[in-house]
This record gives C-alpha cells, structure tokens and sequence, in this order.
C-alpha cells in the first residue's frame, strides 16, 4: 500500500492503525464495528487480513479474545453515530480482555462529556513522534490535514 495516494482521512487512520497493530499483526483476526463500507476496513480486507465485522460495539469486544485489536468505528464519520456507545461494562471488559482498542467519535464515553456537534477545521497539520512508522514517516514529519473534525469541547468529568 503506497501511503503518499491515500486522501487524509483513510491516511490518518491507516497511521492509526499501524501504531495499534504494531505487536498485533501476527493476529488471528482483527474486530471492527463499522460500516461495511468503511475505507480502513476494506482496506485491510484487500490486504489479506483476517477481518470480522459487527454490528454493534458491544459484540465486538465480548467476541474479542485477550490481547485481541478491536476498532470500533464511526459508522456515519463525522456525525454521531448512535450505536457507538461505551459504557463503562465495555470498559471494564476491555481492560480485563487487554484488547488494543482504537475508539473513533463515540457518542458516550465513561467519564467524558462529548459534544453532539464536531468542530470542522480546515488546512490543519500533524507531526509525527515516533519512529515506529519506518524511515518515510520518520519523526519530526510533517503531515498536511486538509479537513478534520474534532470534538473540541470535551471535557473529563
């Protein structure tokens, strides 16, 4: 896969993804909550991962065995997505699972106060901080973010 002709969004989760599945890859099986059409989950699918896909949160963790990579996705990204609830029972089993969890634009989250609304942003960029993403993407990189949203007044309670 060629980094440099992905448009941002699937660019961004893919550097998102590579950071969670660092350790993760020899898997047995990646577990999304998304829409069936979601980018990163089709694209790992054409790259010959072994990928399942639920309908809810919930049941992608509860499937997910130890030490498992789950992403639950926002299936309608950058609106709320209703379904993509997590309660603290999902928390719970997260942590005592030790799944690696990437959690996009949830609609509730223990402990936060997430905004109905994203902020939309334009021209914005990103630096890289690592060196686990080889030598193109080497620290001090910089990545232009054309649009983004952002839940800018979340708060923790």
């Amino acid at each position: 896969m060629d980094i440099r002709k992905l448009d941002y969004k699937t660019t961004l989760i893919c550097l998102l993804a590579l950071v969670l599945l660092s350790g993760t890859l020899n898997a047995q099986s990646l577990l999304f909550y998304s829409s069936a059409d979601n980018d990163l989950y089709m694209r790992l699918k054409e790259d010959g991962f072994k990928v399942k896909r639920f309908d809810s949160p919930a049941d992608a963790v509860r499937m997910a065995k130890a030490g498992d990579a789950v992403f639950l996705m926002a299936a309608s990204y950058p609106e709320p997505d209703p379904l993509n609830k997590i309660d603290q029972t999902m928390v719970n089993i997260i942590k005592q699972k030790q799944l690696k969890a990437y959690i996009e634009y949830p609609v509730a989250y223990p402990g936060l106060n997430i905004p109905d609304k994203p902020l939309a942003t334009r021209l914005e960029r990103g630096v890289i901080t690592s060196d686990r993403l080889g030598q193109e993407l080497a620290p001090m990189t910089l990545l232009g973010i054309h649009v983004m949203y952002s839940l800018s007044k979340l708060t923790i309670h």
